[in-house]
């Protein structure tokens, strides 16, 4: 039925399109796994570090299915979560001014959904620095442009300093 939706068709990695193939449980005659293109997935799913944890049947059931929780995914998950620690880190403690709003404008691009795992970083900002990552009036979107080679580049040049303020 729902695999050959043309609604069903979403970008994903190989393996969680194979695991989606495998099963599509409904319940009531609705999906139970979340379409994140039109639903908003922090309605289900939440997330404590890096790890992923449903808060409804249907994402548990997405996490069930689509292995979202597995651990090659949990451990990019964390890699990211340490580049934006070592971006909050700097923001809040370099005395360099651009070096501090560079990394201001990096945070703000990691909560874009166009950024790697923005919905995790969105909620792990939203616990650090709320304003951040609610401002009363919405941030400007910021364009990709090699972002995340400039964020590596900033934390590596950065590495010493780091060391000192973790």
């Amino acid at each position: 039925g729902r695999m050959f939706d043309w609604d069903n068709w979403l970008l994903s990695c190989g393996i969680c399109n194979e695991e989606k193939w495998k099963h599509f449980p409904e319940e009531d005659g609705q999906p139970l796994l979340l379409n994140p293109a039109v639903e908003e997935p922090s309605h289900h799913l939440c997330f404590v570090g890096p790890h992923l944890r449903g808060t409804t049947k249907r994402g548990k059931k997405t996490i069930e299915l689509v292995e979202l929780d597995r651990q090659p995914l949990r451990d990019e998950r964390e890699l990211w979560l340490n580049l934006v620690n070592s971006l909050l880190l700097l923001w809040v403690e370099s005395e360099d001014e651009g070096v501090r709003h560079e990394c201001r404008e990096h945070l703000i691009w990691t909560m874009q959904d166009d950024a790697p795992f923005a919905g995790m970083t969105r909620a792990y900002l939203g616990e650090k620095c709320p304003k951040l990552a609610s401002p009363a009036v919405p941030h400007q979107r910021l364009e990709e442009s090699d972002r995340l080679r400039r964020i590596r580049e900033l934390v590596k040049q950065r590495t010493a300093k780091l060391k000192h303020l973790g």
